[in-house]
């Protein structure tokens, strides 16, 4: 198969790509009142400049913030699944009024698939890591099945597919290449989607386990029973120092893979694009500037947070320490020390 034919094969299956969920007419859907989604969306804006994330690992964090509080409870699957995604909802997470009610049935199925994981890890010698562990896995398939990311799971995979093809092992590397092949994957998936320690934990457990998806009860079970070696196996692969050498020479090659899968996903004609030269370095430069201009806005938003974050550190500081300080020691508050303690670094890193 030439590399036309097979740009065209990736473009028809990413176009064709399924949704997360998809709302049918005149179904019951998840519906909050505006005043408490706004609240709730305002707390999250605040908690994410604290927690100083990045964006694309907000909805997800938020999941495994949600999940470890229901999973303290004594709720049962369904319910769990309807409050994490109201509560997704709420904050904004999620579109108000388009989530199918049905949904939460799914979700429900997922929930019931990890109990037996999580009742195995209360017999593995470090419970709280093994939990969290678990909790890392868990929260990933759910923002995976709410917000599907076949596109550039797709994309990675191909993307992998050339590299493997590219590499020039090192002779002196004394490792299987099934081990090397598995590394690569695991960087490219790192480089390409960003992907932070919970998702390339979940990724690579698919690969030891590819039908977890949709997981029998036998491989629930021997998962259960093997829950150490399993989370020590994936670690292992994930954290390795190769790994970790491959994903910065795959660093250079990711941008490359993204802009290919910008052209695809904008791009009507295609199959016509790719074909014709011309038509294809227009394309690409329309979308290097499209990506130019997020990138920028991305940065001033990331200035902000940066300057929100030293503010609310700053005045949290300053009223723990400081104002009781004044008290205690000088019997009243000096404003002007103070205000100038609160203002004057997060003013001097927004004017930088």
């Amino acid at each position: 198969m030439s590399a036309q034919e097979k740009l065209i094969q990736l473009a028809s299956a990413i176009k064709n790509s399924p949704l997360g969920f998809k709302k049918k007419s005149g179904e019951d859907v998840i519906e909050v009142s505006i005043p408490a989604s706004t609240a709730a969306a305002f707390y999250e804006k605040v908690r994410a400049t604290l927690e100083y994330q990045d964006e694309h690992l907000l909805r997800r964090n938020a999941i495994a913030r949600i999940l470890r509080r229901l999973l303290g409870g004594n709720g049962n699957a369904h319910d769990m699944a309807k409050i994490l995604l109201t509560e997704l909802v709420w904050g904004k997470y999620l579109p108000n009024k388009e989530i199918p009610v049905r949904f939460a049935d799914e979700l429900a199925d997922v929930f019931l698939k990890y109990e037996p994981i999580f009742l195995a890890a209360q017999r593995v010698e470090n419970k709280e890591y093994a939990f969290q562990w678990i909790l890392d896995v868990l929260s990933t398939e759910i923002e995976y099945k709410i917000m599907s990311h076949q596109d550039i799971e797709l994309m990675a995979t191909f993307m992998y597919e050339e590299l493997k093809k590219r590499v020039e092992w090192d002779e002196k590397l004394n490792y299987h290449q099934e081990e090397k092949d598995l590394r690569l994957f695991i960087a490219t998936h790192k480089m390409l989607l960003k992907s932070n320690l919970a998702t390339l934990r979940y990724r690579t457990f698919l690969l030891y386990y590819p039908d977890w998806t949709y997981a029998n009860s036998e491989l629930i079970n021997e998962i259960a029973g093997n829950i150490a070696r399993v989370i020590n196996t994936v670690d292992y692969q994930v954290e390795h120092p190769l790994t970790h050498r491959l994903a910065l020479k795959v660093r250079r090659k990711a941008g490359v893979f993204r802009v290919l899968l910008d052209v695809i996903k904008n791009d009507n004609n295609f199959q016509e694009t790719v074909s014709n030269v011309e038509a294809l370095d227009k394309a690409v430069e329309k979308s290097l500037k499209k990506n130019t201009d997020i990138f920028r806005k991305k940065l001033k938003r990331t200035a902000v947070r940066a300057v929100l974050f030293l503010f609310i550190t700053k005045m949290f500081l300053a009223l723990i320490m400081e104002v009781p300080y004044d008290y205690l020691i000088h019997g009243r508050l000096f404003f002007v020390p103070l205000l100038i303690n609160i203002l004057f670094p997060p003013l001097l890193l927004a004017f930088i």
